[in-house]
């Protein structure tokens, strides 16, 4: 049994083999009935151009918030963030998770 999906997409925007919004857009319309958390990449800041984007991530986590059909996101690893790389550790506590996600209803 499959509770839910959560694809590793660890590509940035513009990727040349498949570009990150091309991905969320597939998996938004292919959940197999599934609930759909995706999987960001914050241990990637500074590995390529587009990665020290500090834009990168932010925009990544709009993406997801505004994609139809997806629950929530995903981070790998929680050391890149406690490390603050690309000052998105703060980013992620000051500005797009300061409230605490509420806790889902039992069924």
């Amino acid at each position: 049994w499959i509770d839910y999906v959560a694809p590793q997409l660890y590509w940035e925007f513009g990727h040349k083999a498949a570009d990150f919004e091309t991905l969320v857009d597939w998996w938004s319309k292919n959940t197999f009935g599934r609930k759909l958390y995706i999987g960001l990449a914050p241990y990637n800041a500074g590995m390529n151009t587009a990665w020290k984007d500090k834009t990168q991530l932010p925009r990544q986590i709009e993406k997801v918030r505004n994609t139809p059909n997806i629950q929530g996101m995903v981070f790998f690893s929680s050391k890149s963030l406690e490390n603050n790389l690309n000052g998105w550790g703060d980013s992620l506590r000051v500005n797009y998770f300061k409230i605490p996600a509420a806790t889902p209803k039992s069924k």
